[in-house]
């Protein structure tokens, strides 16, 4: 969605007017959400500087007597990001962390690893690889986090701010990729839930041609008709990135690939700032 369609009210109205396809109920919504957004950002201006967040784990620290922080990467939703050397096998990972309430529901974990499982049998180049989950209670704490591919590029939505929209040719390498790499989650049984520009990174193959990786697996979860299969949310939790959520997501109810498909013809889209 565009800043500036959010921002001025004729364009906005407009612009829910297409999205929503005539769904009062959606458009009610949404509306609802970006008042509350907007609420939230007021209360933000107006309060005094919050602190940055302490980190973790130092770089130089080890975890699990095998992974070796080398840097701080960013930080998401789920937890921290870091680059670590393996120790054990050689080479480097991505090593995420969970965030520390996360770690006192029992039924979260027993799912998040079980998902993570599956997960990890997908080995596609245009889809980041899940290596495993770990732990670390050295020194008193208690640190559960996933490794997965190291990916050394930037994201798509770093591509589309700085050069905004791409040439055709270029953008349907890219979009072929993605496609790919949905492909491949698919047929694992496998529902991302947050596709969007910045969870995309763009690395460069043995070639040297640009290799898109789809990446951030926070939100993923498995599909079946399992009646004792457990997703990472519930039924009625809204979790995703609003710009790029289907209307079944925006309403809390069930998500498929369908959710997925909608989202990567959103990221076709042309639009800035994205």
């Amino acid at each position: 969605m565009d800043a500036a369609d959010i921002e001025d009210p004729a364009r906005r109205a407009s612009f829910l007017d297409r999205a929503c396809h005539g769904d009062a109920e959606l458009r009610a919504e949404v509306m609802r959400l970006l008042r509350q957004d907007a609420a939230t950002e007021l209360a933000t201006a107006t309060a005094l500087p919050s602190p940055r967040p302490a980190r973790t784990i130092a770089e130089g620290d080890t975890l699990a007597g095998r992974f070796r922080i080398v840097r701080f990467a960013g930080r998401g939703g789920m937890g921290e990001v870091y680059e670590a050397e393996d120790r054990e096998l050689g080479g480097r990972v991505a090593l995420k962390t969970l965030r520390p309430d996360l770690l006192d529901d029992p039924q979260f974990l027993a799912r998040f690893r079980r998902e993570v499982q599956i997960a990890r049998q997908i080995t596609h180049r245009n889809v980041c690889r899940i290596f495993d989950v770990g732990s670390d209670q050295g020194t008193g704490r208690n640190i559960v986090f996933l490794t997965m591919e190291f990916l050394d590029g930037e994201t798509l939505q770093e591509l589309l701010r700085r050069r905004g929209a791409l040439p055709p040719g270029e953008a349907l390498a890219i979009a072929r990729q993605i496609a790919d790499g949905l492909t491949a989650l698919h047929a694992s049984n496998v529902v991302h839930r947050d596709l969007k520009p910045a969870n995309v990174i763009l690395t460069r193959s043995d070639t040297g041609s640009p290799r898109a990786v789809i990446t951030d697996f926070g939100l993923a979860r498995a599909q079946s008709s399992d009646s004792d299969s457990t997703a990472l949310s519930q039924s009625g939790q809204v979790m995703g990135t609003p710009d790029f959520m289907s209307p079944e997501q925006l309403r809390g109810q069930t998500v498929s690939a369908a959710s997925d498909i909608y989202a990567f013809g959103l990221i076709l889209y042309p639009r800035s700032g994205s």
